[in-house]
């Protein structure tokens, strides 16, 4: 190579360093000028401000606060490999963050929640609702959201001023085929009161979604009345556990429940168990499991960073869709196409949808039922 060829190429060469150099220096500067809100005390106040900025900065002050504080808390009831799972992928898309949640029964978790609240504290950023809003409310455990959490194209039905739903709990009917023929099996609530099914449907000895989801289509004095033709009537078994009554139903203990997750339904057909599900006629109760952000978070930036991404089809939802439950963003894939059904038209027109607030406005008549029906009939499960 020629002299003035080597010249010219370190020349370049030296062109681009300096233009690598410049944007890299813009793209610093860039990350570096993002100015974090001020004059706030509390998360709620926090996201009031962040909802008067533009979408498109969100994500980014978001992340540079969240970097500060470096940890984000989720005290839920899911499962615990679920809760690992989800959490490994918030630290991945957001290295520098340490993800940690606590499992439990729900009743424990919010017991928790509402004690640290009406001391003045919180141990946890992100917190499950369950039937708690109300409980929540007056401990003022929860932070208003402002909208922030979900995008367009997230349905507003599933969302609070100060909670968001993350995935659907839908109930089906469920029977075992090598027990009950397709052609024979009930199609929907009344058919259970067939005489030919006295003392073969089980059903759980606390169905809290099933029958806060008939509370909410038929109303107090209907439900009240089915539900005691089906347990002393019909002398229905009930079980304690809905696992636990999956496990018998595929195991031939029966022939038929009454109402089972759809999503462990699929799960286990998927799995070759003999087992069908049938979405009722009547009407289909589905609960979208809230979730909200602590009113006292220790780690505000966090905890919204961590929302958005739960609800994110990319990101939580994508993660948890693969443990085969039914996603609450509608352009999340599902595992099982057949769940697909659960967000079906069809299915939509009829489906009794609980929000955190119908389970505050049912819980009493909710209580009434199992204290007066179900716990005198209860003989524990097998």
């Amino acid at each position: 190579m020629a002299r003035t060829d080597v010249k010219n190429f370190i020349g370049v060469l030296a062109t681009l360093a300096l233009v690598l150099v410049s944007y890299s220096s813009g793209m610093t500067a860039e990350s570096k000028s993002v100015t974090l809100p001020t004059g706030w005390k509390t998360p709620g106040e926090l996201y009031a401000k962040l909802a008067k900025l533009p979408v498109d900065q969100l994500d980014q002050i978001l992340y540079e606060g969240a970097k500060k504080e470096g940890a984000v808390t989720y005290a839920s009831p899911i499962e615990e490999k679920q809760m690992a799972i989800l959490m490994e992928g918030f630290m991945k898309k957001y290295p520098g963050i340490n993800g940690k949640g606590m499992g439990g029964q729900q009743e424990d978790v919010s017991n928790r929640i509402i004690a640290e609240a009406r001391a003045g504290r919180s141990t946890f950023d992100i917190i499950g609702i369950g039937t708690f809003l109300g409980e929540y409310h007056e401990a003022k455990a929860l932070a208003q959201i402002y909208d922030l959490v979900g995008n367009a194209r997230y349905p507003a039905k599933f969302r609070g001023p100060d909670w968001y739903s993350w995935n659907l709990l839908t109930m089906v009917i469920a029977y075992n085929t090598n027990m009950v023929k397709p052609s024979e099996a009930p199609q929907g609530y009344m058919d259970l009161l067939d005489p030919k099914w006295k003392g073969k449907v089980a059903v759980d000895s606390s169905p809290d979604t099933w029958i806060f989801g008939m509370l909410n289509k038929w109303g107090f004095e209907k439900t009240y009345k089915y539900q005691k033709q089906l347990i002393q009537d019909q002398k229905a078994l009930i079980r304690k556990g809905h696992t636990n009554q999956t496990n018998l139903l595929i195991a031939g203990a029966f022939p038929v429940s009454a109402e089972l997750y759809a999503y462990k339904m699929a799960q286990m057909k998927d799995k070759g168990a003999p087992v069908e599900m049938v979405f009722a006629k009547e009407f289909v109760s589905t609960e979208a499991s809230g979730v909200g952000i602590s009113s006292r978070a220790p780690h505000p930036y966090t905890a919204m960073l961590f929302a958005r991404f739960h609800l994110d089809p990319e990101g939580g939802q994508k993660i948890l869709a693969q443990f085969g439950r039914v996603m609450a963003h509608p352009d999340t894939k599902l595992k099982y196409k057949e769940l697909q059904k659960v967000t079906a038209p069809d299915t939509l027109d009829r489906m009794s949808l609980l929000t955190a607030k119908e389970l505050v406005e049912f819980s009493k008549p909710y209580t009434k039922i199992i204290k007066e029906i179900y716990n005198p009939a209860f003989r524990g499960g097998k």
